[in-house]
């Protein structure tokens, strides 16, 4: 008994030995105790909750700053209004600022108690076959979830609702145009993937990575604040998500996240600066044709390397879907952030009575 050790490493991690359901554990006995198992990854859960709910509370609480900031500055108030590459520039510093910052400081706080985030999927894929099939599928399948999306909108539509869209200013020169595909093409892929593949769904991956995807896409989707955007998001970021997991790294997600928001931006200037519609369908639909056809080769491909169903790895777990989904919503700063979103979404909706 000299050398024996209370903390001995067992099949389920370190326990020390107690009578266990009115039965004395021998010493250097592993256990398992579901009733702690069960508390501990509930509180686990909710922390990340908390996190993430406070970072989109920071998110739109910057975003509010920086409004009232021009708001109250006549001069920065009539160049915002008036001139659409200083829109756009600004479009650029919303970004950075209000997604960034609160999520970086998210990041911070959950690795400072030993939660690995970000760091763990920084690498580039090590699997180049998955990485390129799951980038030209995905970006297919991001077609197709906008397109489904736009049904949805065609519904709520149909009952009654307006939805308004976030209007983005049409550049009207060629430096316009760079700094309107900085804005939507490169700065939202990096930092939404940072914040959302990264910070958010990367930590709850050990708590099921099915799990972790459909978390991520919701908060993903509340974060668009308007009703038009959000079918989408959360069907983009469920694809993005599954892709991030299956080669476990951010590229994969920040690849797939530029391509659909650069062909937004191409689709956009060609119907801008080529005035022949006959020309700009032929273009438009040659290109959905070109993506379908990779794409569907590209999900062949994969599939046939990583099965028919190709699900995402499954990972030991104490509570079912229904008690983390519920763990993971019902936190206070996640419902503030919901209905906080939910108050700007309505900004964009009115009712017209099916007229």
């Amino acid at each position: 008994m000299d050398n024996y050790d209370p903390y001995q490493q067992g099949s389920y991690g370190q326990y020390p030995p107690v009578t266990y359901y009115g039965n004395y554990v021998q010493p250097g006995t592993p256990y398992y105790d579901p009733f702690y198992e069960h508390r501990k990854e509930k509180k686990n859960i909710k922390r990340l909750s908390c996190v993430a709910g406070l970072c989109v509370l920071g998110y739109i609480v910057i975003q509010n700053i920086l409004g009232m900031v021009i708001g109250f500055m006549p001069e920065l108030r009539d160049l915002y209004l008036n001139n659409a590459d200083f829109q756009n520039i600004l479009g650029i510093l919303f970004s950075l600022s209000g997604v960034l910052l609160p999520f970086a400081a998210g990041a911070a706080f959950l690795r400072n108690r030993g939660v690995s985030t970000v760091s763990e999927c920084l690498d580039m894929p090590k699997d180049k076959t998955d990485f390129v099939c799951l980038v030209f599928a995905g970006f297919m399948l991001c077609i197709v979830a906008n397109y489904l999306s736009m049904i949805v909108t065609d519904l709520i539509e149909m009952v009654g609702f307006s939805l308004q869209d976030v209007e983005y200013p049409t550049p009207s020169t060629a430096t316009g145009w760079l700094i309107y595909f900085v804005e939507i093409s490169i700065v939202p892929p990096l930092c939404e993937e940072f914040a959302m593949r990264g910070v958010v769904m990367q930590p709850l991956r050990k708590y099921g990575e099915g799990f972790a995807i459909v978390m991520s896409a919701m908060v993903f989707a509340v974060m668009h604040g308007n009703l038009t955007q959000v079918p989408f998001a959360f069907l983009a970021g469920a694809v993005i998500g599954y892709a991030v997991c299956k080669t476990n790294s951010l590229w994969t997600g920040m690849v797939i996240h530029f391509l659909n928001n650069a062909f937004s931006v191409g689709t956009e200037f060609l119907i801008e600066k080529v005035p022949d519609e006959f020309t700009q369908n032929v273009v438009f639909y040659f290109s959905l044709g070109l993506i379908a056809a990779v794409g569907i080769c590209a999900a062949i491909v994969f599939i046939r390397k990583n099965g028919a169903l190709a699900k995402p790895a499954k990972v030991r777990t104490n509570l079912t879907t229904g008690k983390k989904t519920s763990a993971y919503i019902f936190t206070i700063p996640m419902l503030l952030s919901l209905i906080a979103m939910f108050v700007i979404t309505a900004e964009y909706v009115s009712w017209t009575g099916g007229k």
